[in-house]
């Protein structure tokens, strides 16, 4: 079919993609780097033109089948979005249709699903780090019968003793090619033997992420570009990996969440309750039990305060328990304080009449009124990690006072696996609960940071 698209509409990415493809000896693409780099939604964007244009049908994989709505299919949707090729296919829950071809999503939940896929020219395979070396072996075996055919698979280098590295790339000797993206560190380049082509890209490549060259189109995410740069004062090796695309070396077990955490510089006996300064209660909700940690954060000429002064476990996860503890040490400061916390809070108690949220609840056995809730969505480990570490290191006055025990112990133990996000595997491993580090988090999210966005833009 007849497709006339707009450069404006793609990164370099694309166009490296389309041309590299035309080569019926290439067998695999592999494509890896950093978040925001537009990996699988650039990917996506070649498969539906693909699919449009000459009738091309695509397979795409996801290890499991549960994530595919909240990320392949997005990626998708946004690729035919982008592309303007939205009114050109027919939208099924797991499946993109023309007349011609389909682009079909799956997730491999035994390595059998790997091996029905002769009819498809191409294989996406998006998280390679998420499938085994037997997996992608059992794709390469599988896909057969059609001139052209090839794999793409997306990945971010997490650990450079993962297989991919040592199974895959190292097997290989590689050539530069005459590609060039516009990030400096980023590559395109070739095997010895012809088959496989490695790219990698960061998100100075997305130009929805740091506007075009020219300037004439894509976005610059200012936003975004402040939380890498700040990662990068934070934790440069996370900023390694998980931004600028680097091997890393992270092990479970083996990486603190916060990892400017010091109990000589943050563990104080001196702040304490004081009614004149502002009170923050930050709560985490689990079965059993609530933590709620009570804080002050003020300004002056000096700089930042954040003291935490106090910390409560709820063990029987009872709301009217937290009410009670709250009134009768707190009471003086309620007309003012912040409620701020789990964003799980928000959602209605069945046990309750009238199925009210904790947080109104909450609020009502408090006295206060709706403005006094802070609550927004939960930010993810990965981002809030970097927050938490630019405070503890920027902030000249965080304490946490020395009898809370529970945030002190978070503090130090709390671990986060290779993609950033707290273990909480074994909820009866009081290091793995993360309880009071959560509470942390959302004070960090909804309260720190909201005021640093507002008062000191021109300090990062």
């Amino acid at each position: 079919m007849k497709y006339r698209a707009s450069k404006k509409w793609f990164n370099p990415l694309y166009f490296i993609l389309n041309d590299i493809c035309k080569d019926d000896k290439v067998r695999k693409v592999l494509i890896y780097g950093g978040k925001s780099s537009s990996k699988t939604v650039t990917v996506s964007q070649f498969l539906c033109k693909e699919a449009y244009v000459h009738g091309a049908s695509s397979i795409a994989f996801r290890k499991e089948m549960s994530t595919v709505k909240t990320t392949l299919k997005k990626s998708f949707n946004l690729a035919l979005k982008t592309t303007r090729l939205r009114n050109g296919f027919e939208a099924l829950e797991f499946m993109y249709r023309t007349d011609t071809a389909e682009i079909v999503l799956k997730g491999l939940d035994d390595e059998e699903k790997a091996k029905g896929i002769e009819s498809y020219k191409y294989v996406s395979i998006d998280e390679l780090n998420h499938f085994t070396h037997d997996e992608f072996t059992q794709f390469d075996l599988s896909l057969r019968g059609i001139p052209g055919q090839k794999i793409f698979a997306t990945w971010n280098p997490v650990d450079e003793m993962i297989w991919i590295k040592t199974k895959l790339i190292d097997s290989y000797e590689w050539e530069e090619t005459q590609y060039k993206l516009p990030s400096e560190s980023s590559f395109v380049r070739r095997s010895s033997c012809g088959t496989v082509i490695l790219i990698k890209t960061t998100y100075l490549d997305n130009y929805w992420i740091t506007g075009s060259d020219c300037g004439t189109y894509g976005y610059r995410d200012e936003a975004l570009i402040s939380v890498y740069n700040k990662l990068k004062d934070t934790d440069y090796n996370s900023y390694l990996v998980n931004v600028m695309g680097i091997w890393g070396e992270i092990k479970q077990g083996d990486a603190p969440f916060a990892t400017q955490w010091d109990d000589n510089k943050h563990l104080s006996d001196i702040p304490a309750y004081d009614p004149k300064k502002q009170l923050i209660i930050s709560i985490d909700f689990n079965l059993v039990p609530f933590c709620v940690t009570f804080h002050h954060f003020w300004a002056d000429k000096d700089g930042e305060h954040w003291h935490q002064f106090d910390e409560q476990e709820i063990k029987q996860g009872s709301i009217p328990v937290m009410i009670d503890h709250i009134k009768e040490k707190y009471f003086v400061s309620l007309p003012n304080a912040i409620l701020t916390g789990d964003a799980m809070g928000k959602r209605g108690d069945i046990s309750q009449r009238d199925n009210a949220s904790y947080y109104i609840q909450l609020m009502r056995g408090l006295g206060m009124r709706e403005g006094q809730i802070k609550v927004s969505s939960n930010p993810t480990h990965e981002n809030s990690r970097a927050d938490t570490n630019y405070v503890l290191l920027h902030f000249p006055d965080f304490k946490v006072h020395k009898n809370c025990k529970g945030t002190s112990r978070d503090m130090r133990n709390v671990q986060v696996d290779a993609y950033g996000s707290i273990l909480k595997k074994d909820r009866k491993d009081v290091n793995q609960r993360a309880d009071y580090i959560d509470t942390v988090r959302y004070v960090v999210h909804n309260i720190i940071y909201r005021w640093i966005e507002l008062h000191q833009k021109g300090r990062r």
